[in-house]
């Protein structure tokens, strides 16, 4: 064994818990991605809109009691 404690373990975090980390571009949303998603979640509100019109509940709302 190493007994050397001064030294991280080898598969311990590189990076110090009050350091400010780089927001990944991977997660990030951009503008045109955001529009994209409003238009879709506005087209799943009115399809919602529509089945509970007629007294059904949409596959997409089976999830929410609210529906």
């Amino acid at each position: 064994l190493n007994d050397d404690s001064v030294a991280p373990p080898q598969h311990a975090w590189r990076r110090r818990l009050n350091s400010h980390a780089n927001i990944l571009k991977e997660f990030s949303v951009t503008f045109m991605e955001a529009v994209k998603m409003v238009q879709l979640g506005i087209r799943l509100w009115s399809y919602v809109r529509e089945e509970a019109s007629y007294g059904r509940v949409s596959n997409s709302c089976s999830a929410w009691q609210s529906c």
